[in-house]
């Protein structure tokens, strides 16, 4: 690989973290061989410039304060981007409940509906869900809201 590649890359990773597979796709396209990628690669992860771990854990970070999006959603996002479920595991499960029930109520007190009305609380459970959000964290937001139903929606 040269020099003039390898300094694309690093303006690439100037503007924000990218993953592996961000990388190997850009290299593809500028015409880079397979061999030269993985030499990259390996060059990029000896000096720390890219870690598939620290990229998920920025995106997570990122979708919930940002997106407010739910755990699911984040990670159909980061298979996208070719991250292993074990790092996607590993970064989630450093996120606690809490969190996401916490974003999900902001979520739930943001949007105005009529707390009596069945069908409007399951249209916003919907949003929730369609946002990435476990129908336990969507369950026990509103129950922290107070906001109850008379019947059990089962959104899966």
């Amino acid at each position: 690989m040269d020099e003039i590649t390898y300094s694309k890359i690093l303006k690439l990773l100037k503007t924000r973290d990218r993953s592996e597979k961000e990388i190997l796709e850009f290299l593809e396209k500028s015409g880079v061989s397979k061999t030269d990628s993985a030499f990259a690669i390996d060059r990029l992860r000896s000096t720390k410039l890219i870690s598939d771990s620290r990229f998920a854990e920025n995106k997570i970070r990122s979708r919930i304060y940002n997106q407010h999006w739910g755990k699911e959603k984040i990670k159909f996002e980061l298979i996208e981007f070719g991250i292993s479920q074990e790092i996607i595991s590993e970064e989630l499960s450093k996120i606690e409940d809490s969190v996401w029930i916490e974003q999900c109520e902001r979520l739930i007190t943001r949007n105005s509906f009529n707390k009596k009305n069945q069908m409007e609380i399951f249209k916003l459970k919907k949003k929730l869900f369609q946002m990435g959000y476990p129908q336990g964290i969507i369950k026990k937001a509103f129950n922290n809201q107070n906001i109850s139903e008379e019947i059990e929606i089962d959104l899966e």
